[in-house]
């Protein structure tokens, strides 16, 4: 997004195809969706045939309402190797027409990255792949990222999160959490953790922030602070990342006795941190 005020914003999503379906139905499919999910929806061009990374598409605009604004919106539905992808630009409807040539430059170096089908016979399991170098898989495959932790560590496999422990010790409960959000409108991750501290159960003192961290290669924010209650204190870094649709929050928590025994492997952790 390029301001969250004015709604100004591109997306993308691809859908593998196991059928024969054709480009032409499922981009009626997709209008159709439009038609019943947007209110107000317009169509506001013909549809266009085009291409995207090589590959045939259609090309249309619309008009809709959205709490109360006039939006419009710019789709590109094409077929590839392995389905459909749709790219989508939108804004409020005063200011498309401002950021309509930043939209087709991000057009034109749109890419699919589709599988080599001569070498997946070479590839390893899933299961294989768990372990690195002394490091465990704390995600699963039903995530769009990769979560490693030291294989020191002990992963919980029920919970409903990515989550491991420290297994080093009596009394060190040390843990790793790894969450992720479907954000209902656009933020930036500083803006998502002034939102989220004043939901923290107890009060709280913020030690330190960074503005200059990575997350999968993407700039996050982070923060390190102290939160409890009496003889239940405990030492938090949390490092947050938003995308265009979704909010990341890794979370390190654990006491003073033995949080800055960790910080290592930690950064660690989000060093090899890897979106899919």
């Amino acid at each position: 997004y390029s301001s969250s005020g004015n709604r100004i914003l591109v997306s993308a999503f691809a859908q593998k195809d196991e059928g024969d379906t054709s480009l032409p139905l499922y981009t009626a499919k997709t209008l159709e969706s439009f038609q019943r999910t947007l209110e107000g929806f317009e169509l506001a061009s013909e549809l266009e045939e085009t291409t995207l990374a090589s590959y045939a598409a259609y090309c249309f605009d619309y008009k809709a309402t959205s709490d109360n604004k006039a939006m419009r919106f710019r789709t590109y539905v094409s077929e590839y190797a392995e389905g459909f992808a749709v790219l989508t630009y939108s804004a409020e409807q005063e200011v498309f027409e401002s950021f309509e040539a930043d939209f087709e430059n991000i057009v034109t170096k749109f890419s699919f990255k589709v599988e080599n089908t001569d070498t997946v016979e070479t590839k390893k399991p899933q299961q294989e792949q768990d372990e690195i170098d002394g490091w465990q898989l704390a995600s699963s495959s039903e995530y769009e990222f990769d979560f490693f932790v030291p294989k020191s560590w002990t992963v919980d496999k029920v919970s409903e999160i990515p989550t491991a422990t420290c297994s080093a010790g009596v009394g060190d409960e040390s843990n790793v959490t790894m969450m992720s959000y479907v954000l209902s409108e656009p933020t930036t991750a500083k803006a998502y953790w002034e939102q989220a501290k004043d939901k923290l159960v107890y009060e709280y003192e913020v030690i330190a922030t960074d503005e200059n961290v990575k997350l999968g290669g993407l700039s996050a924010y982070a923060v390190e602070y102290r939160t409890g209650l009496g003889d239940m204190m405990y030492h938090v870094k949390q490092v947050f990342c938003a995308t265009s649709n979704m909010i990341y929050v890794f979370t390190y928590t654990s006491d003073d006795t033995y949080y800055e025994s960790h910080l290592n492997a930690v950064d660690a952790m989000l060093t090899m941190f890897a979106f899919n």
